[in-house]
């Protein structure tokens, strides 16, 4: 695909992850008290009383939270035949090393946060280059980070046609991380202001630049492309990660509590909101 197909994606799922994402929000700030609206303020400060919120969501989801932390499990790789005793006792050494050195349990727990309020979570599962050798790194993702095909149904986003990721990133630190992407992020700069056109890719009164990554299915492969509302910064190339039998695949794990016929995302937050505002 061209970087304008690649855009189009982006424009889309902006376009149709709105209803989700204003319940994701206002999930988050009923969560943290910010209850009232505008109106309601004024007028409780026109007569001179307090802004009292009786916030019965925020217990009710830190009592999820803390099931999850109390019910937390170590992964254990069990063999299928006595033969293979030796061999899942390497596997489960080898998973849990990994688990341990990229603090599995607080990526568990953030993404369960995530679950529970805004309703969507996530993680990216990468291999990079360490030393003389290659280490497994799990990042949980911000919900208000992740892209993904607006169409997909599914909770687990297995029938998603694309997935991916953006991040703000300062001038400087962009152009340190993408050197070959040079005459790109100049243009964004220093160029043209039509960039601003919605969705938004340039903060000017900074200078960052937001920058996507993104997998997408095309021709039964898994491809990847690193870009810009400039243009490329990396690929577009053929996914790396692949699966033990040769297939193509991305590395991103997202998921949804639950989903609508409309293909709307939310979480166990979502359900209270009307019980809250009665009560305010």
């Amino acid at each position: 695909m061209d970087h304008g197909e690649l855009l189009d994606f982006v424009r889309e799922f902006d376009d149709g992850t709105t209803d989700s994402r204003n319940i994701s929000e206002k999930c988050r700030d009923y969560y943290d008290s910010n209850q009232l609206s505008a109106l309601e303020r004024r007028a409780l400060k026109k007569r001179k009383q307090p802004e009292v919120v009786i916030n019965r969501i925020k217990p009710k989801m830190d009592g999820l939270m803390g099931m999850e932390r109390q019910n937390r499990t170590t992964a254990k790789a069990y063999p299928r035949t006595p033969k293979h005793h030796k061999g899942s006792v390497a596997a489960t050494e080898a998973v849990r090393y990994v688990l341990d050195r990229n603090f599995y349990p607080q990526v568990r727990s953030s993404c369960w946060d995530n679950l529970l309020m805004e309703g969507t979570g996530g993680a990216e599962v990468l291999v990079k280059e360490m030393g003389e050798g290659f280490e497994i790194v799990i990042n949980h993702i911000q919900w208000d980070r992740l892209i993904y095909d607006p169409h997909a149904r599914r909770k687990y986003f297995s029938d998603a046609r694309y997935k991916g990721q953006y991040v703000w990133l300062d001038y400087d630190i962009a152009l340190a991380r993408y050197p070959d992407g040079r005459d790109v992020l100049e243009s964004m700069i220093y160029g043209s202001s039509t960039f601003e056109d919605r969705p938004r890719w340039l903060d000017t009164t900074r200078k960052r630049v937001r920058i996507i990554e993104l997998y997408w299915i095309e021709d039964g492969d898994w491809q990847y492309a690193c870009f810009t509302g400039g243009g490329f910064l990396k690929g577009p190339r053929k996914s790396a990660f692949v699966t033990e039998t040769g297939e193509t695949e991305d590395p991103y794990e997202f998921a949804s509590l639950f989903v609508t016929r409309d293909g709307v995302r939310y979480g166990a937050a979502y359900q209270l909101l009307d019980v809250q505002d009665e009560i305010n």
